[in-house]
């Protein structure tokens, strides 16, 4: 990994000659669940924007992030390299995007692991698109990061624009866990624009997947697992805060392994329009619905600020 911190520089000079805006940009994270699982991370790096029509990327660069992860009797250390890319293409379907990033995460417990993703995201005409998306990462459950379990995901998604208000969308995919467990997955949703002047929104959207080798131990891994949730949505650009609100509430219902339970969800986020190229995110939320660790009764909550600067 040092190499690749070491040939960076060079990367970058090399790009010098053509037209090029340097960023830096850092992120923070913390979250917590019903148990007490704790986790926080902060990422700084940096980067460029190139020209695309004289380099391979639009935008290239490394950053650096920081891990921490808490329990009640358990803490954990990690920080890890990525180098992240972009490209872009004008075709006649529309914009052709790919990016992804490619690192190491190394734990204070002596565990090291590649980690990354790589994504395709086009059009295959001007009603319905794509994406194609590779992850590799850690499962940060306690049990997992002591047992060093990671996940390896493959996901096909497209979205079908049914008419400029109405749009179906949909997921498949499977998740391959280290511990012998292959996970299928599917997930659909159904949006339609009630208001476009105030920018409102409602929704029903839909999970189901199972897992070959159930109740691990490892992190939540039900035999079978499903949920239907109904929602209302507002995105509204906001002048005198110079910058974008959006927001969604959604309430439904899980079933683990044939028992039902209710289950919700929000978010509030704010992203700044400051400068063009300029990024400010924050978001707040919580669920109730069932992740890579929950269950029944299972609450998680959420907050994050990223910032990106150019020169």
């Amino acid at each position: 990994m040092k190499s690749w911190v070491i040939g960076l520089p060079l990367c970058l000079a090399a790009q010098a000659t053509w037209a090029v805006t340097p960023f830096v940009l850092s992120d923070a994270a913390a979250s917590e669940d019903t148990d007490r699982n704790r986790v926080q991370s902060v990422t700084l790096g940096a980067g460029l924007y190139t020209d695309p029509d004289k380099s391979l990327f639009k935008r290239v660069g490394y950053r650096h992030a920081f891990y921490r992860f808490t329990a009640p009797g358990f803490a954990l250390r990690g920080n890890a390299d990525l180098l992240f890319a972009s490209r872009s293409w004008d075709t006649s379907r529309g914009e052709l995007r790919t990016e992804g990033e490619v690192g190491q995460i190394r734990l204070d417990n002596g565990r090291s692991h590649a980690i990354g993703f790589g994504q395709v995201v086009g059009r295959i005409n001007p009603q319905v698109g794509y994406e194609v998306r590779l992850e590799r990462h850690i499962v940060d459950s306690p049990a997992s990061l002591q047992s060093g379990i990671v996940y390896n995901a493959l996901t096909a998604a497209a979205d079908y624009e049914v008419t400029p208000r109405f749009v179906l969308s949909g997921v498949l995919g499977q998740i391959n866990f280290s511990d012998d467990n292959r996970r299928p997955m599917a997930r659909a949703k159904a949006t339609y624009v009630i208001s476009e002047e105030h920018g409102f929104s409602g929704y029903v959207r839909g999970r189901y997947y199972r897992d070959s080798n159930p109740y691990t131990g490892n992190y939540f891994s039900p035999e079978r697992f499903g949920e239907v949730l109904g929602g209302v949505g507002i995105r509204r650009r906001v002048g005198e805060i110079k910058g974008t609100l959006s927001a969604f509430a959604e309430y439904g219902r899980q079933r683990i392994d044939g028992s039902g339970s209710p289950v919700y969800g929000w978010q509030v986020r704010y992203e700044s329009f400051v400068h063009q190229m300029w990024r400010l995110e924050l978001a707040l939320g919580a669920q109730s619905t069932a992740g890579t660790l929950g269950g029944s009764g299972y609450r998680y909550r959420y907050g994050r600020v990223s910032l990106l600067i150019p020169f």
